[in-house]
């Protein structure tokens, strides 16, 4: 799994598709002189932040906004703050961006200035069912847009102006992600609006278009950007496919269809909801006796006093959620009039327990009690004394309560599960995300194999943050159990030992000619594990990271090694060298090289 990330992100940085950085305008203004394009900013520089398929997964499931509901709030914060590593979660102020704890200073250049660019992204999603707000929720969902500051502030390269999550595994808004826009490196106020626009737009998964009046666009000589109607290619020095919506992006067409339209009216606040949904299973009656292997028909109502979010079948028999409206293979879900909610559900046999859960906008939830059936031939009951009387044994093997694993590695997870008549379904139960994973199973980042009656999973785990989980089985008779709790702590390992870096090319200083390729190659290593490795390049104060592939530098890493590639243009002095920072925040430089580039 490790390979794969690291495969994602040499194509993500392959033209920053979905990186959610902007570069800065350093003042250069040379053609043909690196990382410097005439009357455009320096594109050089991109670092990314895609988010792991485990917490898309979460992001998914806490969703509360949809198209003809509530607006999808975003705060923009001038007042900065204090914000620390982890799945990302505005309320807490923590971000999968961060490194370690760090603080963001308030916006620098005034009120004035703050007011014109609270009105500009106003302008820029005015179209969209999105509340741009200066006041920070204190309920429901929010996507939250620090602006203020360096990158230093938050651990990240000094090159960039803006960094934002985005995921492309769902390719849905994360409405609980923070973006940051680094105001002390931004030039004009029409260009800040835009960039503050662009990272709010990464959050909700657009990417960056090869279209030069977007603001979602590297590109530059246009005027004034606005979201367009226009199907676009990705990209940012080139076009390229995008990895979300087929290939194209229409950000309009896109936005509509995240988060809707605004009709003009004002929508209540979450803290205007005060009360729960209210939910009720209507059909079938606890205790029924069904046919087996046919499609039944599970009733049930919901409705709030403001908007509901999500309704859902809790299905235990597999651990899924089902939710409504849906068009699965074995389940579909339409509503009917204001409350009613009807899934069709093509079974088997045995007994299935299921409950209804509404959500509201405001994040309160009702979850209706349990009802149980019974799936049999003829639709008739089991006959007395025919049932399987005990429940499985569910044993826990590994790993230990209190494991430690870094971040972007994997867990195993082993349980031991037997039965005095016959196991049915076992599943992991992953509160990080709270998804359940069936056994076997052969997902992208969460596999599972069964020999005997041992069940063993592999989870591949993103950010920092405890992972509760605990195994759940059920008997062919309908009788379950589960095993008592444990967590695993993915976190940063602390090592005392900064990184080595040895330069092996150049050994020495050398010249080379203009308009050519120079080669960087360094051997990194670390105790633990590296959170970064990059080439500062002091002529136009950039810092390129590895892997990376961009107009002027390119980079690539194997077994330690890192090779860069840049590409001069006029004569003079290219003085540099390489920067590494392990996990737990210990940094290392390597000796000063020069490149004399001469005629």
């Amino acid at each position: 799994m490790r390979k794969i990330l690291v495969l994602l992100m040499i194509i993500a940085l392959s033209g920053c598709v979905d990186a959610g950085v902007e570069p800065v305008d350093l003042g250069r203004r040379t053609s043909g002189d690196e990382g410097v394009v005439v009357a455009d900013p320096d594109l050089d520089g991109c670092a990314v932040s895609p988010i792991s398929q485990e917490e898309s997964s979460r992001h998914s499931k806490a969703a509360l906004h949809a198209p003809g509901g509530p607006p999808l709030v975003v705060f923009l914060n001038g007042k900065g703050g204090t914000y620390s590593s982890g799945a990302n979660d505005s309320a807490r102020n923590i971000s999968s961006i961060v490194g370690g704890t760090r603080t963001v200073p308030a916006f620098e250049r005034g009120d004035q200035s703050w007011r014109q660019l609270v009105s500009c992204v106003q302008d820029q999603f005015a179209r969209f069912n999105v509340l741009i707000t200066e006041v920070e929720p204190t309920a429901g969902n929010y996507v939250e847009a620090v602006v203020g500051g360096y990158p230093g502030n938050i651990g990240v390269s000094n090159g960039i102006g803006g960094i934002a999550p985005i995921d492309t595994w769902g390719c849905r808004p994360m409405e609980k992600a923070i973006a940051f826009v680094f105001s002390r490196n931004l030039g004009n106020q029409q260009h800040l609006c835009e960039i503050t626009a662009h990272e709010i737009g990464h959050t909700l998964s657009l990417e960056h278009a090869y279209l030069c009046e977007d603001p979602m666009t590297y590109l530059s000589g246009c005027g004034a950007k606005t979201f367009q109607d226009t199907e676009a290619s990705c990209g940012t020095y080139r076009a390229e496919r995008c990895s979300c919506r087929g290939g194209r992006q229409n950000t309009v067409r896109a936005l509509l269809d995240l988060v809707g339209a605004s009709n003009g009216e004002p929508r209540p606040s979450p803290e205007d909801d005060a009360a729960p949904p209210v939910a009720a299973l209507i059909s079938p009656e606890d205790g029924a006796a069904l046919g087996q292997d046919t499609t039944i028909e599970v009733v049930g109502r919901a409705s709030d006093d403001q908007f509901l979010a999500r309704v859902e079948l809790i299905w235990d028999f597999n651990g899924a959620t089902y939710s409504c409206p849906t068009n699965e293979q074995n389940v579909t879900c339409a509503k009917e009039g204001e409350d009613l909610y009807k899934w069709q559900i093509r079974v088997g046999s045995g007994t299935r327990t299921y409950r209804l859960r509404a959500v509201d906008f405001a994040g309160k939830e009702t979850i209706t009690d349990s009802r149980s059936i019974f799936l049999g031939s003829g639709g008739q009951p089991p006959p007395p004394g025919s049932d399987d009387a005990g429940a499985p044994e569910v044993a826990l093997i590994s790993p230990e309560d209190g494991t430690t694993r870094p971040p972007n590695s994997s867990v195993t997870v082993t349980a031991e599960v037997t039965d005095d008549g016959a196991i049915d379904n076992v599943q992991l139960l992953w509160g990080f995300n709270g998804q359940s994973y069936p056994c076997p199973t052969n997902q992208q980042f969460v596999t599972c194999t069964v020999q005997g009656s041992r069940y063993t999973w592999q989870v591949s785990v993103g950010s920092e943050a405890p992972r509760p989980f605990s195994v759940r089985a059920f008997d062919a008779a309908g009788n379950e159990a589960t095993s008592g709790q444990r967590t695993v702590h993915v976190r940063t390992t602390r090592d005392s030992s900064p990184p080595t870096i040895a330069l092996n090319t150049p050994t020495v200083n050398e010249t080379r000619p203009a308009q050519s390729q120079v080669p960087i190659v360094a051997i990194v290593s670390d105790d633990g594990s590296l959170s970064k490795v990059e080439l500062i390049w002091d002529y136009n104060g950039q810092a390129y990271s590895c892997p990376s592939t961009s107009q002027w530098v390119g980079c690539e890493t194997s077994n330690g090694e890192y090779r860069w590639t840049v590409k001069v243009g006029s004569p003079g002095q290219r003085r540099f060298r390489v920067r590494a920072v392990d996990a737990a925040n210990n940094e290392a430089r390597s000796p000063d090289r020069v490149y004399e580039i001469i005629d």
